[in-house]
């Protein structure tokens, strides 16, 4: 059965649209109707696929490359104003991994842990490691000798992070920087907390009052002798008096096993 012209022809797109008579491309034939490389031509009309698909890809395609320079440009910005950030800090704000592992790629930006990313130019600051922890730990307090170093109460920079947590909270596995977990009792974790700008980062660290109590508490771990020369220190510079000493260790339970030491050393003062 041969069918007729119309009953082959075939259902012409929305953007198949008519040409000049002539202006056609034959590549193979069907019965009354003629395929052309742009389209279908019928007897009597001529008719091509305009390319508008074409268009729409290369529009697609621009949309996409602004979208990368765009997304690039922020990641920079943010960074610049935060210091650090997060992969999942970026997803917040809908730049997607792509854009940050094709930046790290490309030398723009470092990342210092997994997951967490500076600046590849950025002068780093001596105490830079305690603003990595405060991202990768966010619910820990620096301590101890860490925050003993911090406040310039010690010469000697600990080889690890001190941090402290609650008891509750879990315990994160962190590579790098070497860190240290100590937990803390609810109320003696949010005592004496100060945040200082490290890297751009807000960093909670004890205070120099909180920092030394908690020392003579970890005193076994620590030494006994860090613990007397971190007194001594303080009382010296003058960062904290014995009296505020005194009221802390009270509130922590440590002032009768601690006044022995701070009496002798405040009589020399």
């Amino acid at each position: 059965m041969v069918r007729s012209a119309t009953s082959c022809r075939p259902t012409l797109h929305p953007l198949v649209k008519p040409i000049a008579p002539g202006v056609v491309w034959t590549t193979r034939h069907t019965t009354g109707t003629t395929r052309s490389s742009g389209g279908w031509r019928h007897p009597g009309q001529e008719y091509v696929l305009k390319p508008l698909h074409f268009f729409i890809l290369a529009e697609v395609s621009y949309r996409m490359s602004a979208s990368r320079v765009s997304q690039r440009e922020r990641v920079l910005s943010l960074l610049a104003s935060r210091g650090m950030m997060r992969l999942r800090e970026f997803g917040e704000t809908g730049i997607t991994a792509a854009t940050v592992s094709r930046l790290e790629r490309d030398g723009a930006i470092t990342r210092l842990a997994r997951g967490l990313y500076r600046l590849a130019d950025e002068e780093l600051d001596q105490q830079y490691s305690l603003a990595e922890v405060a991202k990768l730990i966010p619910k820990g307090v620096i301590c101890l000798t860490s925050a003993l170093a911090f406040h310039g109460l010690t010469d000697q920079l600990p080889a690890h992070v001190w941090v402290a947590l609650s008891k509750q909270d879990w315990r994160p596995r962190i590579t790098y920087p070497p860190v240290r977990i100590v937990r803390f009792p609810p109320e003696l974790l949010a005592t004496n907390v100060e945040y200082h700008v490290i890297g751009q980062t807000p960093v909670p660290i004890y205070g120099v009052t909180k920092t030394i109590v908690d020392l003579f508490r970890y005193r076994r771990m620590l030494g006994t002798a860090v613990v007397i020369k971190a007194m001594r220190e303080t009382l010296r510079q003058r960062k904290a008096t014995p009296a505020e000493i005194a009221q802390l260790a009270e509130q922590a339970g440590a002032w009768k096993a601690m006044a022995p030491y701070l009496t002798m050393l405040a009589s020399y003062d």
